[in-house]
C-alpha cells in the first residue's frame, strides 16, 4: 500500500481504474514549425514533418536529391512554466525532446519521430511521456501525391523514488500530401486514431492513459518568388493548419496533477486549435523572418483556452563543403513561443534550403538509341 501514497494521494481521493487523458495540445516541434504558429501539415517534410502528417518521409524539398535522402531531426529545451495549460499553482521544470529521422529511395520511404516528454514537481515525483509516430509512405506516379500510414504509440511512466508504474500502447494513423508546383500550393490531412494505454503493474489506482483521435488538415502556399528564385519579387509562404481532438472519456483527470496528488477533471469535448504563420525573405538567400500564433485548447473546465504568439527568424552564416560529401549554407534559427503563464525560445543549426516541399519522380529513361546498321 506504501505506493498508493507516492503522489500524495489518499484511498479516499482516488477512485478505483480512474482514466487518465494525457492530450497535450500545446505545439511540440522544430523551430521552423513553431516560428511559424505550429502551422506545419500543408508543408510537412522529413522526420520533423513526422510530427505532423505520416506522409512527410517521402516529401522533400526542391534541392534535395530525387533518387535517395536521409533526414534527422532533433530539438532540445527545458522550462519552467504551466506547460499543460492547468492552473499558475502548477507551474513546473519541464524538459522537451524531438528526436527521429525518415529516409527515401524513389517513390518508397519512411520513419519514425518521438516527442518526449518529463515533467518534474520539484521533488522525486515525475512524469515520463512519449507520444512517437512511425510510417512508411510513398509517392504518386507524378510526384504530385504522398500518403503514409503507420503506428502511433503512447509511452508513460509514473516515478516517485523507487515507485514505477508505466503504460504502454499502440493506435494507428494515416496522412496524405498534396502539392501542385506551378501554383505554389501544399494540402496536407492526417488522421490517429486513440489511444488507451493500461498500466504493466497495476501499482496504482489508474485504470487507463488515453489519447484522444486526433485529425489536422494544413494548407500552405509558396509565392512565385520562391518557386522561381527571383530576387526582385517577394520571396514568402504562408500556413494554416487546423487540428481538432476528440473528447476526453467521461469522467477523465488531467495527468499533470496527478504529481501533486490532485483529481481535476478534463473538458470532455471536442477541443479545437486553429493555427496559422508566416514566413518573409526579408534579405535573399540571407534572412528570413517567421510569425505566426495559435489557439490552444483548454484540458479542463476550470482553465480558458490560450492564444501563442510565435515567431523567429533564420540566418545564413556561412557555407560548409566537404569534399563530395557535403556542399550545403549552413544557417542559425530561432523561434519563440509565448502565452500566459507559458514561454519557449529555441536555436538550432540547420542549413539553408529554398522553402518549396513536394514530391519528385525519378526522371523516366529516354528513349533507347536507335541501332546503329552494321
Amino acid at each position: 500500500m506504501e505506493a498508493m501514497w507516492w503522489l500524495g494521494w489518499s484511498a479516499s481521493a482516488l477512485c478505483a481504474d480512474e482514466i487518465v487523458d494525457a492530450t497535450v495540445p500545446v505545439v511540440l516541434s522544430i523551430n521552423e514549425v513553431v516560428a511559424m504558429g505550429g502551422a506545419g501539415i500543408g508543408f510537412a517534410r522529413g522526420a520533423s514533418g513526422l510530427l505532423a502528417n505520416p506522409a512527410a518521409p517521402v516529401v522533400r524539398r526542391l534541392e534535395d536529391d530525387p533518387k535517395t535522402g536521409l533526414n534527422v531531426a532533433l530539438n532540445y529545451s527545458r522550462t519552467t512554466n504551466d506547460l499543460l495549460n492547468i492552473g499558475s499553482e502548477y507551474e513546473k521544470e519541464s524538459r522537451l525532446l524531438n528526436l527521429g529521422a525518415t529516409s527515401y529511395v524513389g517513390r518508397l520511404g519512411g520513419g519514425a519521430m518521438i516527442s518526449g516528454l518529463r515533467v518534474f514537481d520539484g521533488g522525486d515525483n515525475r512524469i515520463q511521456y512519449v507520444d512517437g509516430s512511425a510510417a512508411v509512405a510513398g509517392l504518386t506516379r507524378d510526384g504530385v501525391g504522398a500518403v503514409g500510414v503507420g503506428p502511433r504509440f503512447l509511452w508513460v511512466e509514473l516515478q516517485s523514488g523507487d515507485a514505477r508504474e508505466r503504460f504502454l500502447s499502440v493506435g494507428a494513423q494515416g496522412g496524405v500530401a498534396f502539392d501542385d508546383p506551378d501554383t505554389g500550393w501544399n494540402v496536407g490531412l492526417t488522421l490517429r486514431s486513440s489511444v488507451r494505454a493500461e498500466p504493466t503493474s497495476g501499482l496504482f489506482d489508474i485504470g487507463a492513459l488515453v489519447l484522444p483521435w486526433q485529425i489536422g488538415l494544413g494548407v500552405a502556399w509558396v509565392s512565385p518568388a520562391v518557386r522561381t528564385r527571383d530576387t526582385d519579387g517577394l520571396r514568402f509562404r504562408t500556413a494554416a493548419d487546423m487540428v481538432v481532438f476528440g473528447p476526453a472519456p467521461d469522467d477523465s483527470v488531467a495527468l499533470a496533477p496527478l504529481l501533486f496528488g490532485d483529481l481535476i477533471e478534463t473538458t470532455q469535448t471536442l477541443r479545437y486549435s486553429p493555427r496559422v504563420g508566416v514566413e518573409a525573405e526579408v534579405l535573399p538567400d540571407r534572412l528570413r523572418l517567421r510569425a505566426g500564433g495559435y489557439r490552444e485548447p483548454p484540458r479542463v473546465a476550470s482553465q480558458a483556452p490560450r492564444l501563442h504568439a510565435t515567431g523567429g527568424a533564420e540566418l545564413n552564416i556561412i557555407r560548409v563543403q566537404f569534399k563530395r560529401l557535403l556542399d550545403d549554407d549552413l544557417t542559425l534559427e530561432t523561434a519563440f513561443d509565448a502565452a500566459e503563464r507559458y514561454w519557449r525560445l529555441g536555436v538550432s543549426i540547420g542549413f539553408w534550403h529554398s522553402g518549396i516541399v513536394g514530391g519528385q519522380v525519378p526522371e523516366e529513361p529516354g528513349p533507347a538509341s536507335p541501332i546503329e546498321p552494321r
